[in-house]
């Protein structure tokens, strides 16, 4: 009988799985890594798994991805070493790193969860995730979270800068890659929409009992529906799905008047206009601007008060 079990969740960026995460946490049965030098508890690991073993490697629009092998088996290292107690390999191969993932699900059990949106990209990672948990003595669920594009785009667009226009090509190799991934593990996925997650408390219990855990007290009291549809509060925003994401997003069961924006005639300056703003350089320019106008708003106040 299977002791472990490893939860994965499965997503492009900007679709809520950290979100999900945080209320999968609400059990106190599940856990995540201690130490991983990226945000949002993520791990990547099977990203530098791939690049460890020179498997392809996509790239990914506003990514640090593809890694050099040299820097992902230094990583991968550091990794491992701080969160299984100085625990690292002699050398690493396909199977030390399978080794490593199935220590990491001991560790972090009983229900070890992981969520990387970077590996949903990625073929190769994929497929080692595949051929590791079928031979696992851990017990693997994926979680497959999709999200309108239209929303996924905008809030990376607003959050990071990220072009609409050159992502939606990333958001539909992800998908397509979730729908491949679907039909090799089976019954072992489930795919969830952000909106029927953040909408339904219900669909977040589904979860759980997919993944044979008791919702922890106050599921769901975090969850709101502020975030759908947000992108048509913003008149400028004139970005438009092409052909293939809109194809793949009604694949997902969304409707068109979800799907489709009327355009407007100066998206394409406002565009530019918001990446020049929200360039790293400009942001940096910002800082002491800020500051000092700060100061000067606490000089005044102690004035006033004096």
């Amino acid at each position: 009988m299977l002791e472990n079990t490893c939860v994965m969740i499965l997503s492009d960026k900007s679709s809520g799985s950290s979100m999900l995460q945080q209320e999968l946490l609400k059990s106190e049965e599940v856990h995540i890594v201690r130490y991983t030098k990226h945000q949002e508890m993520e791990t990547l690991y099977w990203n530098k798994a791939a690049a460890v073993l020179g498997l392809t490697q996509e790239r990914i629009g506003y990514s640090q991805l593809p890694i050099r092998r040299s820097r992902a088996e230094r990583e991968l290292r550091t990794f491992l070493k701080r969160n299984l107690q100085g625990w690292e390999p002699e050398r690493f191969d396909k199977h030390s790193l399978f080794e490593g993932w199935e220590r990491l699900c001991v560790a972090f059990g009983p229900v070890f969860l992981e969520k990387t949106p970077h590996h949903l990209h990625q073929r190769s990672a994929l497929d080692l995730i595949l051929e590791m948990s079928s031979g696992s003595k851990t017990a693997f669920y994926f979680v497959g979270l999709v999200r309108n594009p239209m929303d996924a785009l905008y809030s990376s667009w607003t959050r990071w800068n990220a072009d609409p226009e050159v992502s939606q090509h990333d958001w539909v190799r992800a998908y397509r890659n979730l729908r491949d991934f679907e039909r090799k593990a089976g019954e072992r996925v489930t795919i969830v929409r952000y909106e029927d997650l953040v909408g339904d408390l219900a669909v977040v219990r589904g979860i759980f009992r997919f993944i044979g855990v008791e919702a922890g007290t106050g599921v769901g009291q975090d969850l709101h529906r502020r975030s759908v549809q947000k992108w048509k509060k913003n008149r400028l925003y004139g970005f438009q799905l092409g052909v293939e994401a809109m194809r793949l997003a009604r694949d997902f069961g969304y409707a068109e008047e979800e799907l489709t924006n009327a355009g407007h005639p100066y998206w394409g300056l406002y565009r530019e206009a918001h990446r020049i703003y929200n360039a790293d350089f400009v942001k940096m320019l910002k800082k002491p601007v800020r500051r000092v106008l700060r100061r000067r708003e606490g000089g005044l106040s102690k004035k006033r008060g004096s």
